[in-house]
């Protein structure tokens, strides 16, 4: 099942989303999201360097930038990273004009 079916699919249950946030990142919208769609999630928790103000290493296995937001479907093991892509595949809405 890829991100796209979830609402097709009535949100099965049985798949989890994994939200890895990263504090002071744009993942906020991402859990906006996913509340409003209702979806059931769970966070993963990164702290930023408090000096260097950069992600750890554990967010870094997950994307070698470590940049955040990047959701996992648990089921599938797909990875998505960059906010607007993650909404694009959420909940893609009407292409064009």
């Amino acid at each position: 099942m890829l991100f796209h079916e979830i609402t097709e699919q009535k949100r099965a249950a049985k798949m989890t989303i994994i939200v890895h946030h990263l504090d002071k990142s744009r993942s906020h919208r991402i859990l906006w999201l996913l509340e409003e769609l209702e979806v059931p999630y769970e966070i993963k928790e990164y702290k930023r360097d408090k000096e260097t103000m950069l992600a750890p290493p554990e967010l870094k296995k997950i994307h070698p930038l470590g940049k955040s937001p990047v959701v996992e479907n648990t089921e599938t093991k797909e990875v998505i990273a960059e906010s607007g892509a993650i909404v694009e595949v959420l909940h893609p809405g009407k292409k064009g004009n």
